[in-house]
């Protein structure tokens, strides 16, 4: 269940079609997906691929401009968009040349005000979720939709990010039935408000479709799952928004509160949740939230928080790169006689994500779900068992309180969040514009006003491609001698300090506008495969019928090694795998044709080797067009 000891979620796992184990021997594959998330990394959605189209897990070194990350990046265009609150992706250590083959994945979206300015500045997109839909192999190309299609759905506490915090998920399987639409399904309701966002993203029709006669099977041992989207920060009108993402069904016997942040103001969410609850009432939070609110204002609850080993651990243990692991998960337990229901999902204990009562619609864009189950099996009780006790090397313990100001620190973070607003909700545009020797001069256009920056504060602009050299942001900034590869629509921000200190950095996707005919992920293929042996590799890979991670990252190896990396050895090797392909896998042969294709647009000169093979096997790829 939630044994911080033996109940690990594997993200890349978690994403991986159904094996066929699980199906009957049949084989599937992603056919489309969507995702949201309060913020991103983009080292993290650039490695998503290798589960979602290699099947593969995402351990090892999954880092930098390998050929296997192009390729899966190339297979999933078009069928994959991420939601996420603009502004909200991590500024990358290094720049990566495949950023910009990203940027047709992301939706951003800015939260829309209420009624003022600072609503929406204090409003979120913060829901959590995958919702995946897999096709049998077999079905590929087909121009109807695979009766036997398969979903997956993954509501999670958890940002699309490299973080170490501890979370939360729940996975749930499920196929459309042959019953009549459901006019009121909540999750269709949701998946249909993102539409705005992602126009163009051909698949969300048929997946709210088919979200309308789904069929969920609850994880084991729950039952009933519900979906409660929350708020509305996205949706323009407020009469279309949703309610809190809560429904407790029963009166509350006892209950737990899961939640790293908490209302630091007078009013709190905390107060009516336990407001009505007959027996105990449990939090566990992060030690400086608890300290936030002092233990006056908590007096009500037993008050626990993660054990500092546990926080801390890695720089106990004087780690290289020791981080944190707090608390980042969100999950609310209550129980009415021998049932208990759990709310999971993106939704703090605070009144932004949950609103002022049951009645209320809260401020921000909010997902949880809820499942249900014996008191005896999932309870308020079983759960502190397991974290508190030896079961769960004492992973929670109780919270002991230490005074702690935050008067001055939330003063500065509202001027900071109203700032932050503005850049995102404002207008920006990069236009690129080549000159005789093919090299790029970059002008930034946007509407912000440089007056909304308020005394004793600053904004600098820079480039992903040029990390660490900043300017100013001022009307007109420009960049020069810039190959194609550099450019990116991803314009990172820092807002500094009188001093100089960033107090927040953020990354605006803007609209990027390149010359007619310009194509950048060519221009990264020519990069990226420019020596025969990459070439060579790559078609290997390909052509692989099974590929599997281990391979397929040795695909960008130097020199002359790949004999080694698939076990063949010399133009007979890759005869036998072209042969392989044409009787088992012709779809891949159709791969290779289409780089050779690719290549061959480019004036990229096909090793001879492999011309002299590919030219009885050209007939087949085409045709399969």
């Amino acid at each position: 269940m939630l044994n911080p000891a033996s109940s690990r979620c594997d993200y890349g796992h978690l994403l991986r079609p159904p094996p066929p184990d699980e199906t009957g021997g049949v084989a599937y594959e992603l056919d489309a997906a969507i995702a949201t998330t309060y913020s991103l990394d983009l080292d993290a959605l650039l490695v998503l691929p290798v589960s979602l189209v290699l099947g593969n897990t995402l351990e090892g070194d999954l880092a930098g401009e390998k050929i296997a990350l192009l390729d899966a990046i190339s297979q999933l265009g078009g069928k994959l968009k991420v939601f996420y609150q603009r502004g909200n992706i991590h500024v990358p250590p290094e720049f990566n040349r495949l950023f910009g083959l990203l940027e047709p994945m992301l939706a951003p979206i800015v939260p829309t005000a209420q009624d003022s300015e600072r609503s929406a500045a204090f409003s979120s997109f913060h829901p959590k979720l995958w919702l995946l839909r897999y096709v049998r192999k077999d079905w590929r190309g087909s121009t109807t939709p695979d009766p036997e299609r398969r979903y997956r759905l993954l509501v999670m506490s958890r940002n699309l990010t490299f973080d170490r915090s501890w979370d939360v998920t729940a996975s749930l399987d499920g196929q459309p039935s042959a019953q009549s639409a459901r006019s009121d399904d909540a999750l269709a309701w949701f998946v249909e408000s993102l539409q705005p966002y992602a126009p163009g993203f051909e698949p969300l029709k048929s997946m709210i479709r088919d979200l309308r006669r789904m069929q969920w099977e609850p994880p084991q041992p729950f039952r009933d799952p519900r979906m409660l989207p929350g708020g509305g920060a996205h949706i323009a009108d407020p009469d279309e928004r949703f309610g809190t993402p809560l429904n407790f069904g029963d009166a509350k016997d006892e209950l737990l509160v899961v939640s790293p942040f908490l209302d630091a103001s007078e009013k709190k969410a905390l107060d009516w949740l336990g407001s009505d609850v007959k027996g105990r009432r449990m939090l566990l939070s992060r030690s400086d939230s608890l300290d936030a609110l002092g233990q006056q204002a908590l007096s009500g609850w037993d008050c626990y928080a993660l054990n500092d080993r546990i926080v801390d651990g890695e720089e106990q243990r004087e780690e290289e790169h020791a981080r944190s692991q707090n608390l980042h998960a969100k999950l609310i337990v209550s129980h009415s006689g021998q049932t208990a229901h759990w709310h999971l999902g993106s939704a703090n204990a605070t009144i932004a994500a949950l609103g002022g009562s049951l009645a209320d619609t809260p401020r921000n864009t909010e997902f949880m779900l809820r499942l249900s189950g014996a008191e005896a099996k999932v309870g308020i009780d079983v759960l502190l068992r397991q974290w508190t006790g030896d079961e769960g090397n004492h992973f929670v313990v109780p919270h002991t309180f230490t005074p702690l100001d935050v008067s001055e620190q939330e003063s500065d973070r509202q001027k900071l969040r109203m700032l932050a607003h503005r850049l995102i909700a404002s207008d920006w545009k990069l236009d690129a514009r080549a000159d005789q020797t093919g090299r790029y001069r970059l002008v930034l256009a946007t509407n912000f006003a440089l007056s909304d920056v308020p005394d004793g504060l600053h904004v600098n602009v820079g480039l992903l491609s040029r990390l660490g050299v900043w300017k100013p942001l001022l009307n007109g900034v420009e960049w020069n001698d810039l190959a194609l590869t550099q450019l990116s629509a991803l314009v990172p921000l820092q807002i500094c300090g009188q001093d100089g200190a960033v107090k927040e950095s953020l990354v605006i996707q803007a609209r990027l506008v390149l010359p007619a005919g310009v194509n950048r992920e060519d221009a990264v293929v020519r990069e990226l495969v420019d020596t025969p042996e990459k070439f060579l590799n790559y078609v290997r890979m390909l052509l692989d019928p099974s590929p599997d991670k281990r391979r397929v990252l040795r695909a960008d190896r130097q020199g002359n090694d790949v004999s080694d990396m698939f076990g063949f050895d010399g133009s007979d090797a890759l005869f036998e795998q072209l042969m392989l392909a044409a009787a088992r896998n012709p779809e891949h042969l159709e791969r290779v044709g289409q780089l050779v294709k690719r290549l061959d647009k480019l004036k990229m000169v096909v090793p001879e080797v492999f011309f002299n093979l590919w030219r009885h096997f050209a007939p087949l790829a085409r045709n399969r067009r």
